[in-house]
């Protein structure tokens, strides 16, 4: 009986126990998505044509490498219509958000409302802002997000002043004594408080007298109020002729000039001081 040779009995046991080759390592799980939002933290009137909306831009990166913000590009509307004058200022911009981390970065936002006259009906803005932002990582690879907000806020109108008449007190040699009557009117949908104003007066193209008052009036929202300003106007540097004139006219050309401290109890804008500038004609009455 043949015999094989022992070496070639044992070939199958040497590849029977041979290691099989290793597992390839399994695929890395995908990066998740950076995320932004946007907060709104102030509201700043400067005026009641300007004002600056603050906000909080969070960005949260959970990958793996650390990537930097670049703001890109931004868009606002106010009411529904591409707005005229903004400015943004995004602080930190370039700044590297760490990886499986977040940051929060400061956003400006300057407004100037009265270059869209189209905004003239409206009682509140509405502020829509998009940030076109992009995050670059190590790799030097883009990779492109957005953040969008919107802000409501009532629209501040400065108050009207009219003078419905003058009435001439007493008539001296050198001095004497007007009363004004002053309308002022509110188109604002909430109360005004007018708390401090300082005024010159002008008849027929003159000088009269000025002065300046205190904590003078409350004006109902969407209406009007009247006060009274005694005035001395001094005829020593003028010609007498003209007391005489002003006497004897039924009505004078005015003018009235000066600024007025409003306080409103709207809280992005408190208090503003608007300025005012006047003519027209009023009764003259003994």
């Amino acid at each position: 009986m043949n015999r094989l040779p022992l070496f070639l009995l044992m070939i199958p046991l040497f590849l029977a126990c041979k290691a099989a080759p290793p597992a390839p390592p399994p695929p890395s799980p995908p990066e998740k998505e950076i995320t932004a939002s946007l907060a709104l933290d102030e509201i700043e009137g400067q005026d009641v044509d300007r004002v600056i909306l603050k906000f909080s831009l969070k960005v949260e990166n959970p990958r793996s490498q650390p990537v930097s913000l670049n703001l890109r590009g931004m868009r606002l509307l106010l009411n529904g219509g591409e707005a005229k004058t903004a400015l943004v200022h995004l602080e930190e911009n370039g700044a590297a958000i760490a990886a499986g981390s977040s940051a929060v970065f400061p956003l400006r936002v300057e407004m100037d409302l009265k270059d869209d006259p189209a905004q003239e009906a409206a009682e509140e803005y509405t502020a829509s802002v998009r940030l076109d932002l992009a995050y670059t990582a190590e790799s030097g690879i883009d990779i492109a997000g957005e953040v969008s907000a919107s802000v409501i806020f009532p629209r501040i109108h400065e108050p009207v002043f009219t003078i419905t008449n003058i009435a001439i007190l007493k008539a001296e040699l050198i001095n004497t004594r007007f009363r004004v009557r002053l309308r002022i009117d509110n188109p604002n949908n909430f109360p005004l408080e007018l708390s401090g104003m300082n005024y010159e007066l002008y008849g027929g193209g003159r000088f009269w007298a000025g002065g300046v008052e205190k904590d003078i009036l409350h004006i109902p929202a969407s209406s009007s109020a009247e006060t009274r300003l005694n005035l001395v106007m001094n005829f020593i540097d003028m010609k007498r002729d003209l007391l005489n004139q002003v006497i004897t006219q039924r009505q004078v050309l005015y003018r009235f000039t000066g600024s007025a401290d409003i306080s409103t109890g709207q809280k992005h804008l408190p208090r503003f001081r608007a300025a005012f500038d006047r003519s027209g004609l009023s009764e003259v009455i003994e």
